[in-house]
């Protein structure tokens, strides 16, 4: 997921922000790439080693997280052009920084010195730094926004990978732990769908992109 978020990036930094998945006629690719995952679960499923442990277990409220940070994330915080809307400032100067911090979960020396953080002081730190970044990323002031909505990203993507690798399940309910997570995600895209695409269909969620 984090590379894919790093390529998008790439791509909208090379100009092509061009949105194909509301185009009519991505339809039948669309189609295509979700049969061909479906396809690869269930094989996944049928041939796995039932000797080899799981490489982590998610609760139920872990995972209700985890699909939440997913939505803020693939919303806001990993966009560039969103970014430098909210605060304000030059997309330039943003879309490399953003690259660099999307792809830090991937490198080991990060992803340790996050698992050792890992105390409740740590998690709530974390939290803060997410809801801090927000709240100084709305106004537009500039650089200073743009610094608060960088470093959430970065909080946020770190945090996620923490919570997957440490959670506490006491049982190994991973799939339908991400199952719920996925589909609060979905119905949080929609909602956005309502307040920002659709906002004259239903006049109740005009304005509510910033709640959301």
């Amino acid at each position: 997921m984090i590379e894919a978020l790093a390529v998008d990036q790439v791509l909208r930094a090379l100009g092509n922000t061009f949105d194909l998945s509301i185009q009519p006629e991505f339809l039948s690719s669309q189609i295509v790439i979700s049969l061909g995952l479906a396809t690869l679960a269930v094989w996944s499923f049928v041939t796995r080693s039932t000797n080899v442990a799981s490489s982590g277990k998610l609760s139920v409220t872990g995972e209700l997280a985890t699909g939440a940070g997913l939505f803020v994330i693939t919303s806001l915080l990993a966009l560039p052009n969103a970014i430098a809307r909210w605060s304000d400032f030059e997309y330039a100067a943003i879309a490399p920084v953003l690259v660099a911090l999307t792809c830090t979960p991937l490198f080991p020396p990060f992803r340790d010195w996050t698992l050792r953080g890992q105390t409740s002081r740590g998690k709530i730190g974390q939290i803060a730094m997410v809801l801090i970044g927000l709240a100084i990323g709305y106004p537009g002031w500039g650089i200073w926004s743009a610094m608060g909505l960088l470093a959430a990203c970065a909080a946020l993507l770190l945090s996620l990978t923490s919570l997957i690798e440490l959670d506490d399940a006491k049982a190994n309910r991973t799939g339908l732990s991400l199952s719920l997570g996925l589909l609060l995600l979905l119905e949080f895209n929609i909602a956005m769908g309502f307040a920002f695409t659709y906002p004259y269909t239903v006049r109740l969620m005009q304005g509510m992109g910033l709640p959301l």
